[in-house]
Parts: C-alpha cells; sequence; structure tokens
C-alpha cells in the first residue's frame, strides 16, 4: 500500500493533523474549544482529585440534574467524563485542567486517525486505485474536519465521534451477522452513555444498514437484536457508573425537561457569521441530492425498501432538528463522517464531468484553507499567549485576596484553579443578584460571556461593577501585517468587583 505516493501523501497529512491535535490539547490551545467544557470536564477533574463526581461550578445544571444540591454530576451521561478523567494523575506536576486537555486532544486525534481510515476505504470501494485526487480532496476535508474538532474538543461529541468512526469501518469491513451485532450493540450501549443525540444516529444508521443489505425479516430481526443488546450494554456501563443507572437515569431526564426547544432566527446569524456552517450546510443539501440519485439507480439493490425509506427519513429528520432547528451546530461533527462520505464517494466513483470535479475540489480547498487559521494562530499562542500554568500563577493571588469570594468565570478560566467551591459559571450569573454581593465577575480575553468581539483591553465596568485587575494580553496574532485574530488567545482575564 505504502509504494502508492498518494496514499503516503494522505497517510503523513492524517498522522500530522493528528499529533497537532494531542499539541492543541496539550498546551491548552483548546481554549476555544472549551466550548461548554465547564458542563463536562470540572466533573473529570473533581473526580480524579477525589473531591467526587460533582461540578459545583454549573449551578444550573447541577440543580437540574440533582434537586439534592450535592452538586453530583447527573444532568449528562457520565462516560466521557469518566474517560476525561482516566487521563488525569493526583500527583502529576502538570495542573489538572491541563491534563483534561490533552486527553481531550489525544481523544480527537484517535477521531482524526480512525475518520482518516473510514474515508480511505469510502474512496478504494470496489476495488479504485487510491489517486492524488482522493489523497487532495480527503486531506482537505481532514482540515475541515480538524477545525471542527478544536472548536469542541470538550464536548461529549468528540468521544462519540471515535465510536461512529469505529462503526463505519465495522460496516465497510465486517459480513458477518453475529459479528455485526454484537459489534454494532457495543457501539450502541457506549454511545447511548455519552450522548443521546450520537446514539439516536447510529441506531438509525444500524437499521439503514441492515435494510440495505438484508431482506426486511432479517434486517428488522438484526436491528432489533443491536437495539436490544445494545440496552444490556448501557444498563451494564451505567451501572458501573459512580451513581449507578437508577439516578444517572433520572438527572440526565430532568435536566432534558429544562432545555427549551426552540426555533430561532439565530440560525440565519449562525449561518452567515461561520462560513464552516455554511460549509455543512451545503453539505447536508448534497447529501440530500445523493440519497436521492442513488435510490433511483439502485433501488433494485436495496433488500428492505421500506424499512430503508424509513431509517433514511428518521436520519434526514435529525440532521434537520437537532442543527437547523435547536441550532446546536456542532452536532455537524457526528454528521460529517456520512455526509463527507458521500462526498467522497461521488467525487471518486460516480463524477466524471471533470470541470465538475475539479471545481468540486475547490470548493472544499477553500473551506480547508478557511480553516488554516486555527494552525496559524497556534505558534502565536505558544510565543505571546497567556498558557495555563502561567494563568494559574497570576490567579492564585486573586484567590489570596478574595479567599471567601463567590467568583462567576467566564469561557474557560475554571482552569486557573480547583478551587470549584468558590467557583460558579458566569452563565449562572444571577441578574437579580440571588448570590449577594460581594462576588467578582471574571471575563476572558475572547469575550464569551457578552458575545462581543475579542479585544487587547478589557471593559472598564461590567453589570456595574468596576475593573480591578488586568490580565489581558495587549499583543494581537498578525502574519505578514495581516491581522489572524482580535486578540491573543490564551488564558488572561479581567476581574471586576461587585460590592
Amino acid at each position: 500500500m505504502l509504494n502508492n505516493k498518494a496514499v503516503v501523501i494522505f497517510a503523513s497529512v492524517s498522522i500530522t493533523l493528528a499529533i497537532i491535535t494531542v499539541a492543541f490539547g496539550y498546551t491548552g490551545y483548546s481554549l476555544h474549544g472549551s466550548l461548554d467544557s465547564t458542563f463536562f470536564i470540572p466533573p473529570a477533574i473533581s473526580l480524579a482529585i477525589g473531591q467526587g463526581f460533582r461540578n459545583p461550578i454549573s449551578d444550573l445544571r447541577s440543580e437540574w440534574g440533582d434537586p439534592t444540591g450535592q452538586e453530583r454530576y447527573l444532568y449528562f451521561p457520565p462516560l466521557f467524563s469518566l474517560v476525561i478523567s482516566s487521563f488525569i494523575l493526583k500527583t502529576s506536576s502538570i495542573p489538572p485542567s491541563q491534563q483534561a486537555f490533552l486527553g481531550t486532544g489525544i481523544l480527537s486525534a484517535i477521531a482524526i486517525l480512525l475518520t482518516s481510515l473510514v474515508f480511505y476505504k469510502v474512496a478504494t470501494l470496489h476495488g479504485k486505485k487510491f489517486d492524488f485526487l482522493s489523497a487532495f480532496l480527503i486531506s482537505s476535508i481532514l482540515f475541515i474536519i480538524l477545525r471542527t474538532l478544536w472548536s469542541i474538543m470538550s464536548r461529549p461529541e468528540t468521544l462519540e465521534s471515535i465510536f461512529l468512526a469505529t462503526g463505519f469501518l465495522i460496516a465497510l469491513g465486517a459480513r458477518r451477522p453475529w459479528k455485526l451485532i454484537i459489534s454494532f450493540a457495543t457501539i450502541l450501549g457506549l454511545m447511548a452513555a455519552t450522548h443521546p443525540f450520537g446514539t439516536l444516529f447510529f441506531a438509525s444508521f444500524v437499521g439503514l444498514f441492515f435494510s440495505f443489505i438484508y431482506k426486511w425479516r432479517r434486517s428488522l430481526a438484526y436491528t432489533g437484536a443491536v437495539y436490544a443488546l445494545g440496552v444490556v450494554a448501557f444498563f451494564v456501563i451505567m451501572q458501573a457508573s459512580p451513581y449507578g443507572i437508577f439516578e444517572t437515569f433520572t438527572g440526565v431526564l430532568n435536566h432534558s425537561s429544562h432545555e427549551l426547544q426552540r426555533i430561532s432566527i439565530d440560525l440565519a446569524v449562525v449561518f452567515i457569521k461561520s462560513p464552516h456552517a455554511i460549509l455543512y450546510g451545503m453539505m447536508m443539501i448534497f447529501s440530500a441530492f445523493f440519497c436521492a440519485h442513488f435510490y433511483l439507480r439502485h433501488r433494485d439493490r436495496i433488500k428492505a425498501l421500506f424499512p430503508f425509506l424509513i431509517f433514511a427519513t428518521i436520519i434526514c429528520f435529525l440532521m434537520a432538528y437537532f442543527i437547523l432547528i435547536e441550532i446546536k451546530t456542532y452536532y455537524a461533527l457526528l454528521f460529517s463522517i456520512l455526509i463527507f462520505s458521500f462526498f467522497i464517494y461521488y467525487i471518486t466513483h460516480v463524477l466524471n464531468i471533470r470541470p465538475l470535479k475539479y471545481s468540486l475540489l475547490l470548493f472544499v480547498a477553500f473551506f480547508a484553507v478557511l480553516s488554516l487559521k486555527t494552525l496559524l494562530i497556534f505558534p502565536f499562542y505558544i510565543k505571546d499567549g497567556t498558557s495555563i500554568a502561567n494563568g494559574r500563577v497570576e490567579f492564585e493571588k486573586i484567590i489570596a485576596r478574595y479567599p471567601r469570594t463567590d467568583m462567576f468565570l467566564a469561557g474557560s478560566l475554571w482552569v486557573l484553579s480547583e478551587n470549584y467551591d468558590q467557583f460558579h459559571s458566569i452563565s449562572d450569573l444571577p441578574m437579580d443578584r440571588k448570590t449577594r454581593p460581594p462576588l467578582l465577575i471574571v471575563l476572558d480575553q475572547n469575550q464569551s460571556y457578552m458575545e462581543l468581539d475579542p479585544t487587547p483591553e478589557p471593559l472598564t465596568e461590567v453589570e456595574g461593577c468596576p475593573l480591578i485587575e488586568n490580565r489581558f494580553v495587549g499583543k494581537i496574532p498578525e502574519l505578514f501585517g495581516v491581522k489572524l485574530a482580535n486578540a491573543m488567545p490564551g488564558y488572561g482575564f479581567a476581574v471586576y468587583e461587585c460590592k
């Protein structure tokens, strides 16, 4: 295989991106990727350092999941946080938060490698030789996926991407029913213990897969067997978790009942502001046309047509509902392996019109170039940004001055200390001042709290509270005179005192 130069190029890109992802994690460059990290990483650290599987920082979600007030991590399936906890050594000189980010980087690297292998297998179906066109196409897509992974490294979708890629590899390889059933059921149980949405998606894929290759009686029997064994696997995993199946399941349901479903004009804003959202939206539309084209040309190859159409419809509904209606664009990562597989298959196996083929390649390459911004800023973060270690040293001075004051932290600033009982997520900042002053508001340089543009200088006042400490970095990352970002990424912070 390695005699093929195109394969060597593709493999080199895949391995290089995986190594870069680990470097992102180890250095804490996943700070933009700390989207929702407050909800998932502190429980992992708390468990690893012997303070219990709990989250004192996210007051609201902890209360939703655990009405007893013990702040136990019951508002989400536990497997992702438990896996991250396994990367953290209490005796290590590396800060626990940095060890946790290293764990997310390693998981992301595994996801990239497995996903690249799926794409390779799709491109070489039917005995097709892997050529430079395929290498260029898949490498471009991997840069896009790296950017997406980086933005959500600290969410359970990172772990679910590994499970999904493994499931797709099994579907592209194994053909003995009992191997498929056991493998799919195990993956389904693991996914259910990680995130509800990915579970629904993979369960639908299993039904779609079996209905394509088996007559309807066997397809439904095999699908049902996967579901039944998947439930058993899920129960075993959950029962082995810190709080068992009943309390965790009840907590997840309580949390879900508080999440508002919404249709919002924010959708248009998301697609306008994010080129990658536009890309995934167009890929979703392409997938719909590809599926229609496939159905019209290969309808006679589908063994169980009616179940196949049902499961295909469910997958389309899930994509539309969770990404478009709930505006949870990070779920696009879970769909990416499927929709990009469709795209790769179409380019490499179906499309014969060269001008159109090369136009589509340039289209993907354009978004790959946009994704390079993440890589270009990384050296500036290493050179001039505030590292986790330096940020912790500076923040310890604040804790020493205010040892018993409640602190509401924005973004990823919870990584600066393990004084979790003193910390609160800024999203829980009580506008009615339920938590009475004195309190501190601590903002990150990304201005994530008020969704303002990042800035080298902090605001002088927030929520009527004056600035008392400025640890922002004044430098702006520039390359050949071109500004790459509005502010230096890192763990700089600004503190506001509310008296």
